[in-house]
């Protein structure tokens, strides 16, 4: 795996480090919602590749995970989630590269095309991840730039693919501003959905981003790096983002992360946010990550 894609999968969830750390406007669940929302938990997965893919995919398969997040790579590593995306019955392509920078707006709507043409396993396809974080790209210019000529692609190539508008980066704070935005640039126009990552626990934020937009709301990534807490994460915060949003999908960022693969020094939280262990157990079987009880949960589920 090349530097680029390292440091991508290191970019990817960086907002996750203050995940768990909201305010107290918090609610408890009731005795009629079901921990998680009901239903198979979706997955972001990082096409780790080497070792990690078999690991990955017997966790997948173990899940049920109905669907994965995964990136598809514009012109590196362009093969790195094929093995992924025959695993999860239903694929949200990441329509980006493993390499961050700037992405020549003439070239994007073939590089879109092809990318799809790789992945016809993409039932939906999320065009670009935080761009002016990954990208340098403010709200007006990714809606004009990069979301309309691709939506545009998408319709006339692929019209039964669902396209994702980029979600913004922020915490608590910055997020709804940063939602409104891009509506305000014109995203609900050219889009299925608005995604956004959700690593906080506030009802006023997310009451915010919901009346942000006229388009369903996918929740493509959340969670939280304290492994403790991943439970809780699960039973108590994910069911009140998926009633606030009226999410269709909830994606938890991450099945697994691997500080041997982050390109560099990362925080001490950084893996974190793995569900699983990048250790299998002595049956060679996925495991749960250390200090956390969300996988085994639900495997319990599934029984």
């Amino acid at each position: 795996m090349d530097r680029d894609r390292r440091r991508l999968l290191a970019g990817l969830g960086g907002l996750l480090l203050g995940a768990g750390c909201g305010d107290d406007r918090r609610r408890s669940l009731t005795g009629a919602q079901v921990p998680g929302g009901g239903g198979p938990l979706a997955f972001n997965v990082h096409p780790l590749g080497g070792r990690f893919e078999l690991l990955q995919r017997q966790a997948l398969r173990a899940l049920a995970t109905p669907w994965i997040r995964v990136t598809l790579g514009l012109v590196n590593d362009v093969d790195a989630a094929r093995p992924y995306v025959r695993t999860a019955a239903s694929t949200l392509g990441l329509v980006s590269d493993f390499r961050l920078g700037a992405i020549d707006a003439g070239e994007w709507p073939d590089l879109v095309e092809r990318t799809l043409r790789r992945y016809p396993q993409a039932a939906r396809a999320e065009l670009l991840n935080e761009p002016e974080r990954f990208n340098g790209l403010g709200p007006g210019r990714y809606v004009r730039e990069y979301l309309r000529p691709g939506f545009e692609r998408v319709r006339e190539r692929f019209p039964g693919i669902g396209v994702v508008a980029a979600a913004p980066g922020g915490d608590r704070k910055k997020a709804p501003d940063a939602f409104r935005r891009l509506t305000d640039a014109g995203a609900d126009d050219f889009c299925d959905y608005r995604a956004v990552h959700v690593y906080f626990d506030d009802d006023r934020a997310l009451d915010a981003i919901a009346g942000a937009t006229r388009r369903p709301i996918l929740v493509t990534e959340t969670g939280t790096s304290i492994p403790a807490q991943h439970v809780r994460w699960y039973t108590d915060v994910l069911p009140r983002i998926r009633s606030a949003l009226r999410a269709e999908l909830v994606f938890w960022y991450v099945l697994l992360e691997s500080v041997d693969l982050a390109g560099g020094a990362v925080p001490y939280s950084y893996p974190g946010s793995s569900v699983i262990s990048p250790v299998p157990d002595a049956a060679g079987q996925p495991q749960a990550a250390s200090g956390s009880r969300l996988y085994p949960l639900l495997l319990g589920a599934r029984a």
